[in-house]
């Protein structure tokens, strides 16, 4: 199959020089969004398709778009606060009872924040060691390494994402808000977008078989093993982890789409939607910090795109040709 270039409205390198350049939104304007709804259009929308619209608008003591002023109205609709907002850039979802709005429905009003006393996940720790002849303490928390993958899907001329709640995202918009004296946020919030990853917590099994599991667990693509590309490594949180994830690449197309599959384990709490992405939206998609994105994903794109311009449009070219 000839796989034809996506046309972008600029080059990698043009967009990572505009990423790097950005010092504040004042030298630079953002990305023009439509206008926000108001919140008793955001609140009738929501009641129609059964979300409570304190996930959306706020409740009585949360954020509201009107009479917010343009500042906060933007930074709202930049965090899913109207549905018009949730499928930016061309985005299309490609998941059935899984969507941003199936998981607001699913969850409960309450959130609370309390001390951890176990974990099958994380383990709180402190290291003692000695600097210029003084004991000195760094904390840090022991987790998991892990892996990630970037799926190019070449029929679509799309990469695959995974949207989901991230509660400690939410936490921590919840803590900015209430040291700037601002209203709760809502749940919309902490909605993040990600490449399909997975921890390294299955003994005997090596890192492209974790991913290729991972694949089909959150996006419902059986990609094959010689398929499952690795592309690098890098540390992450490395002021109070260190951990390392593993990235991947694969290129992808329908014929992989298993039967059944994607959106994660219900029964674990996992509620992931899959999302297409078209190539020729990451440029924006990038320059949209308005959307919050892991470092693994960002990395990813940008390796893709000097990918795609030195290979005519392929991901592996190499192994396009074994195929032909």
């Amino acid at each position: 199959m000839k796989v034809l270039q996506a046309a972008r409205p600029s080059t990698a390198a043009a967009t990572r020089a505009a990423l790097l350049s950005r010092t504040s939104a004042c030298c630079q304007p953002a990305l023009a969004a439509p206008a926000a709804p108001s919140s008793r259009q955001c609140s009738s929308s929501a009641a129609r398709r059964g979300i409570p619209a304190a996930a959306i608008a706020g409740s009585g003591d949360g954020p509201s778009l009107a009479g917010s002023g343009p500042a906060a109205a933007a930074s709202m609709s930049g965090a899913h606060a109207s549905e018009s907002e949730w499928y930016r850039h061309g985005m299309t979802s490609l998941s059935q009872g899984m969507t941003m709005a199936d998981t607001l429905r699913r969850l409960g009003g309450g959130l609370d924040v309390a001390p951890l006393e176990k974990s099958a996940f994380v383990r709180p720790q402190s290291i003692l060691f000695e600097m210029d002849g003084k004991q000195r303490r760094w904390d840090m928390v022991e987790s998991h390494p892990s892996v990630a993958c970037l799926l190019y899907h070449r029929e679509r001329q799309a990469v695959i994402l995974v949207r989901q709640f991230r509660p400690a995202v939410y936490v921590s918009a919840m803590r900015e808000a209430e040291a700037a004296g601002q209203p709760k946020p809502p749940l919309s919030v902490g909605f993040t977008y990600e490449l399909c990853a997975g921890i390294v917590d299955k003994p005997g099994l090596d890192l492209a078989q974790i991913t290729k599991e991972e694949i089909l667990e959150e996006c419902g693509y059986d990609v094959p093993l010689d398929r499952i590309h690795r592309i690098t490594s890098y540390l992450s949180a490395i002021g109070i982890s260190g951990s390392r994830q593993t990235i991947f690449a694969a290129e992808i197309d329908e014929s992989m789409a298993a039967s059944a599959g994607g959106g994660g384990l219900a029964d674990h709490g996992e509620a992931i939607e899959v999302l297409a992405l078209p190539v020729a939206s990451i440029d924006a998609f990038l320059a949209d910090d308005a959307m919050g994105k892991s470092a693994g994903l960002l990395f990813s794109l940008m390796w893709l795109m000097d990918r795609l311009d030195a290979h005519g449009g392929q991901l592996f070219p190499a192994a396009a040709k074994a195929t032909v």
